[in-house]
């Protein structure tokens, strides 16, 4: 199998793997070692990749250069607001003294 041959038949399994958005990730083969480069949306995403990787026939070994993308601190401040609310208004919670 060719160093291209093998680059593209692990581009086309990353493409049917659900978990991983596959454009934001560049493929490189030399002989039947693979390398992942790039940005995933989480360290679950990164391992999926490598995961799709190597079911692909002909890799060796994979070098793994997936970089984790920082969630953007909006979403998180959101979502601790959105929780801190919805316990707030669950009558079964007991609510805090003196307030």
């Amino acid at each position: 199998m060719t160093d291209r041959s093998l680059q593209a038949s692990v581009i086309a399994e990353l493409a049917w793997e659900l978990k991983v958005d596959g454009d934001d990730i560049a493929v490189s083969a030399e002989g039947s070692v693979v390398t992942l480069r790039g940005t995933v949306s989480s360290e679950g995403a990164k391992h999926q990749a490598q995961k799709a990787a190597q079911r692909v026939d002909g890799v060796s070994s994979i070098s793994n250069q997936l970089l984790v993308r920082a969630a953007d601190p909006g979403t998180e401040a959101t979502l601790l607001a959105v929780m801190w609310l919805a316990l707030m208004l669950d009558s079964l919670i007991p609510q805090p003294r003196g307030g």
